[in-house]
């Protein structure tokens, strides 16, 4: 891609970047959903392809996904497991099973702070994971725990791509060391 202003060639390096803002949850979200299985270019703004994006994680890269089961588990104290499966005519749904639980609960059950964790992680820990993430306060609906518990995925995620993101929450500036903030 070529600018007709060469100053404006610093932005380079940025055109794979993806920006992320917060998603809806709402009750009929596409979010909430089984999926049709299907490629995968560059993640929706939307979540509609959450449960297909982390059925590519477990394939593809079951470290990664262990990595994200493990975020999980920490952010969530009755969390047991997550399955992921083909459900019917192509689709991939999502199960959260839940110790004392005896029936995993769906995508349209859980909450909206338990969906946006698990879309920011699906986005964090995928094989395909953009050079550069920009997000706009991501820690919205989330206990200071999960808060925590996303700054150490930034970090570990750094391995593979350079997370940006903006808060004014005092308590994502809590967790974040002082190198780390601009």
């Amino acid at each position: 891609m070529e600018y007709p202003d060469p100053n404006l060639a610093v932005l380079l390096p940025f055109r794979n970047t993806v920006t992320y803002p917060s998603i809806s949850t709402m009750h009929r979200s596409p979010i909430r959903s089984a999926q049709r299985l299907s490629p995968l270019y560059h993640p929706s703004i939307d979540g509609s392809e959450l449960c297909v994006r982390l059925w590519d994680i477990q394939q593809r890269n079951p470290d990664r996904y262990q990595m994200l089961i493990g975020n999980l588990a920490g952010s969530f104290p009755s969390f047991e497991r997550l399955g992921v499966n083909i459900v019917a005519d192509g689709h991939v749904g999502l199960y959260w099973h839940e110790r004392g639980i005896e029936k995993p609960l769906l995508a349209g059950q859980l909450s909206d702070g338990a969906l946006r964790f698990l879309w920011l992680l699906s986005i964090l820990y995928h094989p395909d994971c953009p050079p550069v993430i920009l997000l706009d306060e991501p820690e919205s609906h989330f206990h200071p725990r999960m808060i925590q518990i996303l700054v150490e995925a930034f970090r570990e995620c750094n391995a593979w791509t350079q997370i940006v993101a903006t808060t004014h929450s005092a308590s994502t500036v809590r967790f974040v060391k002082p190198s780390e903030l601009l």
